[in-house]
């Protein structure tokens, strides 16, 4: 006699991101530097960390707002 017992596996979890900073408020001079993110999850290897960062003029010179932002993607697709 045989059995088979078939397991089909998937990822439905997208990955985890480590080391996003919160919101900041600082002066012209002490803009800090993007740090390093990473990712995780609980499946997949080869995340990839894709980092962007857009400029919004303020209300006058010297004013304005950087919005920093971290996407993590793996092969299968789930992204954070």
């Amino acid at each position: 006699t045989t059995a088979v017992q078939t397991i089909s596996v998937i990822d439905t979890q997208a990955p985890t991101l480590t080391g996003v900073p919160v919101d900041a408020t600082v002066e012209c001079d002490n803009v800090p530097q993007p740090p390093v993110v990473t990712a995780s999850d609980n499946c997949a290897m080869g995340i990839v960390v894709d980092y962007n960062q857009s400029y919004t003029p303020g209300n006058c010179d010297g004013n304005y707002t950087l919005a920093r932002t971290w996407t993590a993607s793996e092969g299968c697709n789930t992204t954070t």
